[in-house]
C-alpha cells in the first residue's frame, strides 16, 4: 500500500542501510510535509517535536542512541525526562512517544532500516503513561457577549473577534482562515450558513447556520476573517482575558505519573480551542442534540456517519436558523 501511495504522489523515501536513528530520522523529517501528500502539517509537527525532545533526551546518556536500544527500559527513561526534566502531562507523553516515536521506528522499519523489533512491545501501561481526559473551560455566551463587546487595541480586537467567531461556529483552529463570505449559503428566510471543507477527516465538510455577530465580524473585515498564528492568537488570548476580568478560579487536573491538581485565573487557561469548547458546552446548554452538535463540529458517531452530502447538512442548518443559540446572546 505505501508503494503504491508513494508511486501515484511520485514521493522519494529515505533509504539508507546504514543510516544511524537520528540521521535517519532528519532525512525521514525532511521528505514529507508538505512534499509527502499522504502526511498532514498536525503529524510533522508531531513528529519534529517529538525529534527535537529525542535529541535532547540523548544528550543526557553516556551513549550515542541508535536504533538497537529502543526496549522498555529506554523507554521507560524517556518518559521520565519528559515527566520530571519537561513537567509533561502523561498526555503529552503519550502524543511524543506512542505517537512521534514509534512512527520514526516504524516508518524506519518500514524503509529497512531499523532491523529491531523489541518497541514493538513497549506500551503505555508497561511504562507507567496513562492518558486521561482534561478538563476543558469554556466561556458561557454572557462572558463571550462581554468579551466582544470590550473595547480593545487593533490587533488583540482582531484576535478576539476571530475567537468570537469560532467560538460561534465551533471550528478547529485550523479551519479559522476558510471563515470568509465566499464560504456561505443561503438556508432561509435571509440566514446564512457557514459551508466548509475541513482539514480533518473523516467528516470531510460541515454547514454551520450563522449568529448575526459572524455576520457583523465578517462585514467588519471584508469578507475575511483575519487570523494570527496559533502561538500569538493564544498569547494575545490571556491578555484579552485578564482585561475582561476573567479572574475566577479554575482547577486543572492532569496525570504526571500521578493526578496532580492545580489552580488558575480563568483567563490563564484560555486557548484557540477553548472556542471549540464553547461551542459544544454553549449548544448543549441551548439544547441541542448531540447528534447535531457532532456534525456542527465535524466529530463523528456512529449516528453521523452517513451525513455527508450537502444537502442533508444544509437542511439540518435551516432547521435551526431561528434557534436562539444562532441568533442571540442568550445563555
Amino acid at each position: 500500500m505505501r508503494s503504491e501511495i508513494d508511486e501515484v504522489f511520485n514521493v522519494t523515501r529515505p533509504i539508507k542501510a546504514t543510516s544511524t536513528f537520528f540521521a535517519w530520522c532528519d532525512e525521514f523529517l525532511n521528505n514529507i510535509y508538505p512534499k509527502d501528500a499522504t502526511y498532514n502539517l498536525g503529524t510533522y509537527k508531531v513528529l519534529k517535536t517529538t525529534l527535537r525532545h529525542l535529541k535532547e533526551f540523548g544528550e543526557t546518556l553516556g551513549y550515542k542512541l541508535d536504533f538497537q536500544h529502543f526496549n522498555k527500559h529506554l523507554y521507560g527513561q524517556f518518559v521520565g525526562y519528559l515527566r520530571n526534566d519537561k513537567d509533561m502531562a502523561d498526555n503529552t507523553i503519550e502524543k511524543i512517544v506512542f505517537a512521534g516515536l514509534k512512527r520514526y521506528l516504524n516508518e524506519a522499519r518500514e524503509a529497512g532500516v531499523n532491523h529491531f523489533t523489541t518497541y514493538q512491545e513497549v506500551t503505555p501501561k508497561k511504562v507507567g503513561v496513562q492518558k486521561t481526559k482534561g478538563d476543558k473551560i469554556y466561556l458561557s455566551m454572557d462572558e463571550l457577549r462581554q468579551m466582544y463587546e470590550y473595547p480593545l487595541p487593533d490587533q488583540t480586537e482582531k484576535v478576539r473577534d476571530a475567537f468570537v467567531c469560532a467560538s460561534l461556529l465551533g471550528l478547529r483552529f485550523g479551519d479559522w482562515k476558510k471563515v470568509r463570505t465566499d464560504n456561505l449559503i443561503d438556508i432561509g428566510e435571509g440566514k446564512k450558513a457557514i459551508f466548509i471543507i475541513l482539514d480533518k477527516k473523516p467528516q470531510p465538510r460541515i454547514a454551520v447556520p450563522c449568529h448575526p455577530v459572524v455576520i457583523e465580524i465578517l462585514n467588519k473585515y471584508n469578507g475575511v476573517l483575519p487570523v494570527l498564528s496559533n502561538q500569538k492568537t493564544n498569547d494575545h488570548l490571556k491578555e484579552i482575558g485578564k482585561a475582561v476580568g476573567m479572574i475566577g478560579e479554575e482547577r486543572k487536573t492532569m496525570r504526571k505519573g500521578r493526578i496532580v491538581e492545580t489552580k488558575h485565573s480563568k483567563f490563564e487557561l484560555l486557548t484557540c480551542h477553548v472556542s471549540r469548547n464553547c461551542f459544544e458546552s454553549n449548544a448543549r446548554h441551548a439544547n441541542i442534540p448531540q447528534r447535531d452538535i457532532d456534525l456542527f463540529t465535524g466529530h463523528t458517531s456512529k449516528e453521523v456517519s452517513d451525513i455527508y452530502d450537502r444537502r442533508k447538512l444544509e437542511t439540518i442548518a435551516a432547521n435551526y436558523r431561528d434557534h436562539r443559540f444562532f441568533t442571540t446572546w442568550e445563555d
